[in-house]
């Protein structure tokens, strides 16, 4: 046995890269040529070719992505339960390709296979293929976490997954650059590998399969689900302040950066560190660590080139150490939670150039990813790496030419431009980008006006003109490949993000406006993504294409949403909608021990129960909703929400505990959260919006500092389940209380302050 798993290993490491076949390590058996003994159940019927999986079916799924593959020669199949349903009827494994289009090398190997008919060719014998989108169904990205953990690789996509006609994984190997490079070894050696595993043996395959992910189903368990080990956990305070403490440790005042945080824009932690920065509960400290990254790293980011300073937003992630060198792809989701940050940002720390900075991403996302039309879409980026460098990144010599002298000497001043590059070696250490320059608003246009002895006028004129004529060459360059790609499918965690990242500006605007097209796309989400016969959707049905069911991802955001804008026009149709979705959330997603799945229990593929606990691409399921469920308890005094949520926070908070609050990065989501049960405060608003004594005592609790309690107006008739312990008052007035504790009432926005510091410090 041991000798034939060193074989494999070895055999896959000379291709470049690393599959764990399980269904051959996890067994004491292995198979024999000519053996196979088939357990109860296996093929009982007999083997049948089914049409469709012998043509390219991925035009008929709504992901561009995907339908942009439709003439591939690969006969693709997009990921549902019909596949594993064909497998079975064909008696041969699923072999998935999973990626999207934001994975940029997940199009140059589908390219690459596309030009490799061998390939193709030993696909169409032995399997039934799939190209699976993360947009689409994002509990693959999760499983592929988990098992890239079994072989101690960081995941990376693309990833290639075999699975058995039941679902469950056979073999998996996730594709680095180098093994893209190398594709025709790799995946020669680990077909190879499976082919002839499955040749001699495929009861075998299935049945060490299933084993296999029985054994992982059993290990994955949350925490809390498994046996009590009798050892007491930290209450959730105790929680909080410690990885507090260790996030803002990874901050350096010097560099402005922080530890750790990956290839992403940190916008969890500069939330979380706005949010309990400027909290009364958080002890002054630790409040003033959380305020330093939070200002050190907003500056850093907003003039880095991370920062697009050409066409607006936020890139999602950067190439390399610092932020100067970004992946050149923009999502949805990056620029809802940078409006976030920089509009909390701007108050907490009382920064013009923040609020700047979110009114600006904000303009940007719904110009770029609505299309004019409801809904947003998910990412943009240019299909061609090899025009990427030459749109994004520039030879001072080319500014040169492209632009006038004045304009020239803006452009050098602003971005710091020089004749052998302005990216630093840390960031690119083989020089692949010598002689080029990103651009990042090094210095603004009064900082310019300095420089150069001109007038902060002339600076923003000279600037507006560098900054037209240098997007016009980009979109010429890469209108030789159709210009920029933008995803437009519409998923609902991506909308109800944007919705609440609208809800968290609105308060610092004078305009209507966002608070309008909060509400709008809540109003979308509610008319086009419910089904009265399926529920809430992550994809609403069109031109003749299935819809998708919800994941927990898309009732967490959705959820949030509706309580944020809550928070701001007291709408009670929002409270009708949140207490619903939640209890059907509850109603699908829970497994038999209670854990919150990422997957319907009905729809699930495969034995392995889904859940997304941590912030592995994005906010986790668990980590965000839990907040919201500790609101619905609080207004609704629910005894259902209230279990659930304590069983998500005794999970989180071992999951924690066990790292010794390491892993406070990937749980930045549930820190936030977890500031609702802290504050444990609730407060119930009388009077009539639109007074100015009302909207006063309303404004004062929108401030970032009590984004932590919870309000309820009162009203003659409050929606179904929720509670309140007194009738509205025809007085605009404020009644505050602290768990079930009466802490007073005010009548200005003075005496409301000083009810909610001592509701939230106890003084």
């Amino acid at each position: 046995m041991h000798s034939l798993q060193s074989t494999i290993k070895t055999a896959c490491l000379l291709g470049g890269g690393v599959l764990a076949s399980l269904f051959l390590t996890a067994c004491d058996d292995s198979p024999q040529a000519g053996e196979g003994e088939l357990p109860d159940g296996f093929f009982t019927t007999p083997k049948q070719t089914v049409p469709r999986v012998h043509r390219n079916q991925i035009g008929r799924a709504p992901s561009g992505f995907l339908s942009q593959r439709a003439t591939d020669p690969c006969h693709w199949q997009a990921w549902s339960p019909q596949v594993f349903e064909d497998a079975e009827s064909e008696q041969r494994l699923v072999f998935t390709l999973i990626g999207s289009g934001r994975h940029r090398e997940t199009l140059r190997l589908l390219d690459k296979l596309r030009e490799s008919p061998a390939i193709i060719d030993i696909l169409h014998k032995n399997y039934v293929c799939c190209l699976a989108d993360l947009e689409m169904n994002p509990e693959l990205g999760t499983l592929m976490a988990l098992l890239c953990a079994e072989l101690e690789r960081p995941v990376s996509f693309p990833s290639m997954m075999w699975l058995s006609h039941e679902g469950n994984p056979v073999a998996w190997i996730p594709l680095r650059e180098g093994d893209i490079d190398d594709f025709r070894d790799v995946f020669g050696n680990a077909n190879i590998m499976v082919e002839q595993t499955w040749r001699d043996s495929p009861g075998y395959v299935v049945r060490n399969s299933r084993r296999d992910n029985e054994n992982r189903q059993e290990r994955s368990l949350p925490p809390s689900d498994l046996e009590d080990d009798g050892e007491e956990l930290p209450d959730l305070e105790t929680v909080f302040q410690g990885s507090l403490r260790q996030l803002t440790s990874l901050y350096d005042p010097a560099s402005k950066l922080i530890d750790g945080t990956g290839g992403l824009v940190p916008a969890g932690i500069l939330n979380l560190a706005a949010l309990a920065g400027s909290a009364p509960g958080t002890p002054e400290w630790l409040a003033k660590r959380a305020l330093a990254l939070l200002e050190g790293t907003c500056d850093v980011l907003a003039h880095a080139a991370i920062r697009d300073p050409l066409d607006g937003g936020f890139f999602s992630a950067r190439r390399a150490q610092g932020w100067d060198l970004p992946v050149f792809t923009k999502a949805t989701d990056t620029q809802s939670q940078m409006i976030q940050a920089y509009a909390r940002a701007s108050l907490v720390l009382d920064s013009s150039l923040y609020l700047e900075t979110s009114r600006d991403i904000l303009s940007y996302t719904d110009r770029n990813f609505s299309q004019g039309g409801d809904g947003l879409g998910l990412y943009e980026f240019t299909p061609s790496p090899t025009l990427d460098s030459r749109a994004f990144l520039w030879p001072q010599e080319i500014l040169r030419e492209l632009l006038t002298d004045p304009e020239f000497q803006v452009a050098k001043a602003t971005f710091q431009t020089t004749g052998i590059g302005n990216i630093p070696p840390e960031s690119d250490p083989k020089r692949d980008f010598f002689r080029k320059n990103s651009l990042g608003m090094k210095q603004t246009p009064a900082e310019v006006a300095v420089t150069l002895g001109i007038t902060e006028e002339a600076a923003n004129e000279t600037f507006d003109a560098v900054r037209r004529r240098l997007l016009s060459q980009r979109q010429e360059l890469l209108n030789h490949v159709d210009g920029s790609f933008i995803e437009e499918m519409r998923i609902t965690e991506t909308n109800a993000r944007f919705a609440s990242a609208l809800a968290t500006f609105s308060p610092l605007s004078d305009d209507p406006k966002p608070l309008a097209r909060a509400n709008a796309i809540l109003t979308y989400l509610k008319s086009r993504h419910y089904s009265k016969q399926s529920g809430l959707l992550r994809i609403p049905q069109a031109d003749g294409q299935q819809p998708i069911r919800a994941r927990g991802a898309d009732y967490a955001a959705f959820l949030n949403a509706l309580l944020d804008v809550y928070r701001l026009d007291l709408d009670p149709d929002h409270l009708v909608w949140a207490t619903n979705l939640a209890t059907e959330l509850l109603d699908t997603h829970l497994s038999q021990s209670g854990s919150l799945l990422e997957v319907p229990v009905d729809a699930q593929i495969g034995l392995l129960e889904i859940s997304n606990r941590s912030m592995i691409f994005g906010d986790s399921t668990w980590g965000t909703i839990y907040g919201p469920l500790k609101r619905l308890h609080q207004l609704t005094g629910s005894d259902t929400y209230r279990k659930t949520s304590d069983l998500l926070q005794d999970s989180l908070i071992r999951s924690l505990q066990a790292s010794g609050y390491a892993a406070a990065m990937v749980h930045t989501d549930f820190l936030r959260s977890a500031m609702v049960p802290l504050a444990d405060t609730i407060v119930y608003l009388s009077g009539e919006p639109g007074s100015e004594e009302f909207d006063a005592l309303h404004a004062l609790l929108q401030q970032p500092r009590f984004q932590a309690v919870t309000i309820l107006h009162l009203q003659a008739e409050l929606p179904a389940g929720i509670q309140a312990p007194i009738s509205p008052t025809a007085d605009p007035s404020a009644l505050v209380f602290s768990g079930e504790i009466r802490v007073g009432e005010a009548r200005s926005p003075a005496d409301l302050e000083v009810l909610l510091v001592k509701a939230l410090t106890g003084k």
